[in-house]
């Protein structure tokens, strides 16, 4: 099941993601999914077989194989030098924990026998590329209310490619949505490390190499909101968990980079639509509260 985040939220459950750099990794790894996980192996380097109810099958790079829950199987100990994915899917967890619409046709395709997939080179390097941004934000180094909004939106984009793949869609068209919808994730990748420095989106275009109406029209095109308003809603939540605490309003002010208490109270009253006083006096639990 995926960890928690910072605050106790669980972002996504049932999602565990592991990558196998070491041969003596794999001897182990199938101990590390349960059951109810449908499962992805995406190869980079090397060759490797898997046993699935006692049939084998091999694995090389560019090749992707979904595997239905409740199969019986192991990878076999590989002699080569071997690089790769696994992610695993609790798919009645993640319609639970997903608000945005996901291709339900997708989980259609693991309720069949295992199937496979030979990539593209960009195919591969793209689904990698996903896998590595899901498993940074379930185990972050850096504790944040982001973490989950970037996880979330990684697992719908690495749900909806996975569908384009096996649907065969256009491929003009893909290769145009995953290009909008990488520049979300980057975009969320900045925030996730610089958003109580840089409230501007003009920051975050710079960084990004486009303008900031290019920038907010992606933004609200694939998510629905602007970069502004991802901004202003992250700050808002970081500023609630932090009113929960201990802190004064002019600590939390600094923390998240307003010049005064009063800036900071300004906007969060804009925000919240409450005074940050009135927002603790309301939400902050009591010594004796048992939770």
């Amino acid at each position: 099941m995926g960890r928690s985040d910072s605050h106790g939220k669980q972002p996504v459950a049932g999602l565990v993601i592991l990558f196998i750099k070491e041969s003596k990794q794999v001897s182990t790894v199938h101990t590390q999914f349960g059951r109810l996980h449908a499962l992805l192996f995406l190869v980079k380097k090397g060759r490797i077989q898997i046993v699935i109810e006692q049939v084998a099958r091999m694995l090389y790079p560019g090749r992707l194989l979904l595997l239905p829950q409740g199969r019986n199987w192991f990878l076999q100990q590989s002699l080569s030098p071997i690089e790769m994915g696994i992610v695993g899917l609790d798919s009645k967890q993640i319609h639970v924990d997903t608000s945005r619409a996901l291709p339900m046709s997708l989980f259609k395709y693991w309720e069949r026998q295992p199937r496979t997939l030979d990539l593209k080179t960009k195919e591969l390097h793209w689904l990698l590329k996903l896998f590595v941004i899901l498993k940074a934000k379930i185990h972050p180094t850096t504790p944040s209310p982001v973490h989950g909004i970037v996880l979330r939106y990684g697992l719908h984009m690495l749900l909806w490619e996975l569908d384009r793949l096996i649907q065969k869609e256009k491929p003009v068209t893909s290769i145009m949505h995953t290009a909008g919808h990488f520049l979300v994730l980057q975009f969320m990748e900045l925030l996730a490390r610089h958003y109580s420095s840089q409230h501007q989106v003009g920051f975050y275009a710079k960084r990004l190499r486009v303008t900031p109406d290019h920038l907010s029209r992606v933004i609200k095109k694939n998510t629905g909101r602007t970069a502004k308003d991802h901004i202003q809603q992250l700050l808002t939540q970081e500023a609630k968990v932090l009113l929960n605490g201990p802190r004064s309003i002019k600590e939390i002010a600094y923390l998240l980079g307003f010049n005064t208490a009063y800036a900071f109270s300004k906007f969060f009253k804009r925000n919240a639509s409450v005074s940050p006083t009135s927002y603790r006096k309301q939400h902050r639990k009591s010594p004796n509260d048992p939770r």
